[in-house]
């Protein structure tokens, strides 16, 4: 079961994947400052994988596409939250 802050970030990752094309998720990435090594470390699976979905040669399953944009709102706040200290 998901903590509330885990169920949220899930809630609203299902929200934006409605939305994003396949481009999105690269330049969405880079924005959050995250390597595809990084990014797919994080979401289970491998760098490869990552890439070949960003280029529109392969796809993931819905759960593995929820978990990515998580990620990636995570990391963005995470740089936010940097840029506030700053």
């Amino acid at each position: 079961m998901l903590n509330a802050r885990d169920e949220a970030s899930f809630t609203q990752a299902a929200a934006y994947a409605m939305q994003w094309t396949t481009p999105d998720f690269k330049s969405a990435r880079v924005r959050a400052r995250l390597t595809q090594a990084e990014l797919a470390r994080r979401v289970g699976i491998t760098q490869s994988r990552l890439s070949r979905f960003e280029a529109g040669k392969a796809e993931l399953n819905t759960e593995q596409v929820l978990r990515v944009i998580q990620e990636i709102i995570r990391a963005q706040g995470e740089v936010d939250a940097l840029r506030s200290q700053n």
